[in-house]
């Protein structure tokens, strides 16, 4: 099996469904839609148009485009032929041994000698005849793993190992991207969530939904809808509420038990997923809200990769215990020696993850002692009542304090949550990580990269004091 969780590959896959069913719908966007036969072609001519440019096996491809209609035959194309799929990495940060292409629907410059291809009306499939369309796919490139998605600014190369482990069928879930399925994707479709979701989907001949607007969604009719918190959320507040939504994934980083009750009231089913660029699935929990006003939950199938929450210590934690996240391949090696996937969380009833936020490792700002003080944030923001909270070193000289600024729910006392907040933060870290002082705060400075930006709390603290 290649690394792309397929036997042979995601393009040989996509040509085999295409060959069993041309004439269904695989694309579906306003205005118009494409049968698997139709997407195969555009694909081929993408395929054509970048081999005539060169691009090969050695080829870094990066897609200047939001357009799904352009990046999924794009996508298509790159696998067939081999080539590396980026859409928003920074090329000058990869590997400068690799050829370069960007493919782009507007005027764009490159000063690193990439090779630019315009996407326009030569890229139509009909001005290519039919043996030079096949032969893209008869001719595919299946020896080697070939669909290795690059992710962010600093190239994150996502291996779709554990495809068939994140969207097969199985008997807990049902199989949410089978040939029967109409899905949605709300996720950006720049994101790799968007991209693994329509391969995914495309293999198993689904049918992609390409609309944002809430009575089209509604219209449509779809059997799926995958997003993240605040896609989903945003479509359940613009949707008729006399209108029974259909079941959802959630894939987010950060997932509130607040968010999960929520959408599980909206959606006639909740599928909440946990899963990473390097492992793929990680963990996933099944949410239905009974007619009786009960939120009842059932685990997801096992992941092939195990997942442990390690304290400061190196070793597994259980219960409520707060800690780093890890994965391994299957359930071997030690706590100390699985990988940590960038994430915190804790272990909630009934083995449900529960994950608290990102945790850069890197991140030098610590207490004193082994607490990473994104740990602490997680503590905090897993407090009924926060929404989101960020602790930081007092700003002062002359003090070694713990400081937090905190993002209050609506009709909660914030009284009450403070001193909780700072319980449990004794009860996990001691006198010395639990913050003296949490103020609130109507949203927490970040950093581009989703962390909280800590010197701009800080700012914040010494101005508030100079006006006083």
């Amino acid at each position: 099996m290649l690394l792309d969780g397929t036997p042979s590959g995601l393009a040989v896959a996509f040509a085999e469904i295409t060959q069993t069913q041309p004439t269904k719908t695989a694309f579906e966007f306003e205005g118009g839609a494409y049968s698997y036969q139709q997407l195969s072609d555009l694909a081929a001519a993408f395929a054509i148009k970048m081999t005539q440019a060169d691009v090969g096996a050695e080829t870094i491809v990066q897609i200047a485009s939001a357009d799904p209609a352009v990046l999924l035959p794009a996508m298509l194309a790159a696998t067939a032929l081999g080539a590396r799929f980026t859409t928003s990495a920074t090329l000058s940060d990869v590997d400068q041994t690799w050829q370069k292409c960007i493919l782009t629907t507007s005027d764009i410059n490159s000063d690193d000698g990439a090779t630019i291809l315009m996407v326009d009306q030569s890229f139509s499939p009909a001005l290519f005849d039919r043996a030079a369309k096949d032969a893209i796919w008869h001719g595919v490139y299946s020896h080697q793993p070939v669909l290795r998605l690059l992710h962010g600014p600093n190239p994150v190369n996502v291996q779709l190992s554990s495809m068939w482990d994140i969207h097969g069928a199985d008997v807990a879930n049902g199989d949410l991207w089978g040939p029967d399925q109409r899905v949605v994707i709300l996720h950006r479709p720049s994101d790799w969530r968007y991209l693994i979701r329509a391969a995914a989907l495309f293999i198993r001949g689904g049918t992609l939904i390409d609309t944002a607007d809430a009575e089209l969604i509604l219209s449509a009719v779809p059997s799926l809808i995958a997003g993240n918190c605040a896609s989903l959320t945003a479509l359940f507040s613009a949707a008729n509420a006399a209108s029974p939504l259909p079941q959802a994934e959630l894939s987010d980083p950060e997932v509130w038990q607040a968010d999960t009750i929520h959408l599980a009231r909206g959606y006639g089913r909740l599928v909440v997923t946990f899963e990473h660029q390097d492992f793929g699935l990680l963990h996933r929990d099944i949410y239905v809200w009974s007619d009786f006003g009960h939120l009842g939950h059932e685990p997801g199938s096992p992941s092939a990769s195990r997942v442990l929450i390690i304290d400061a210590q190196g070793m597994a934690v259980e219960g409520n215990s707060i800690g780093a996240l890890t994965a391994a391949i299957g359930d071997t090696g030690t706590a100390s020696t699985d990988t940590p996937t960038g994430y915190v969380g804790r272990w909630e009833a009934d083995n449900c993850l529960r994950v608290l936020g990102y945790d850069v490792l890197k991140n030098t700002e610590q207490l004193t002692g082994d607490v990473n003080l994104a740990l602490i944030d997680a503590v905090l923001r897993s407090i009924d009542g926060i929404g989101d909270a960020v602790a930081f070193q007092s700003p002062k000289a002359d003090t070694n304090c713990l400081l937090a600024f905190a993002v209050f729910q609506d009709k909660v006392n914030r009284i009450q949550t403070t001193e909780l907040a700072q319980h449990f933060c004794r009860k996990h870290f001691g006198l010395a990580g639990s913050p003296t002082k949490i103020w609130p705060l109507n949203s927490i400075p970040k950093l581009p990269d989703g962390r909280p930006d800590r010197a701009q709390c800080r700012k914040l603290i010494t101005d508030a004091l100079s006006k006083s």
